[in-house]
């Protein structure tokens, strides 16, 4: 943003354009977004790790970092949520959160739940 506001904004509709490309084929839904972050609920952990592979290897394809350019962490955690008003909330997302904090950027990584 500091550099073009018009170049973000492009660079961000691009980015949601492919999220939601992916989330829609895997029969998921987006929560939120906040910026260039995005809250997404899957009903499989498995359909959910593909998913966030899919995302990552197409953010790193030569045409997708020259239009969008953005380097993506991405946790993954399974639990219980609750939904309130289109939302979820809950341990279950709170800790999707940390994961992600901790991810380095390229990466997605997994709770234990999400791997057993």
């Amino acid at each position: 943003m500091q550099k073009s506001e018009v170049d973000s904004l492009r660079w961000l509709t691009a980015f949601r354009a492919l999220v939601d490309d992916i989330v829609g084929r895997c029969d998921a839904r987006v929560i939120s977004w906040a910026g260039d972050g995005v809250l997404t609920e899957f009903a499989s952990p498995v359909v959910a790790v593909r998913a966030a592979y899919d995302l990552q290897c197409d953010l790193m394809s030569p045409l997708t970092r020259e239009r969008i350019g953005l380097d993506l962490r991405i946790g993954l955690h399974l639990a219980n949520v609750i939904e309130d008003h289109g939302d979820i909330l809950g341990d279950g997302v709170n800790v999707a959160s940390r994961i992600e904090a901790k991810a380095t950027a390229g990466a997605v990584y997994l709770s234990r739940s999400v791997f057993d």
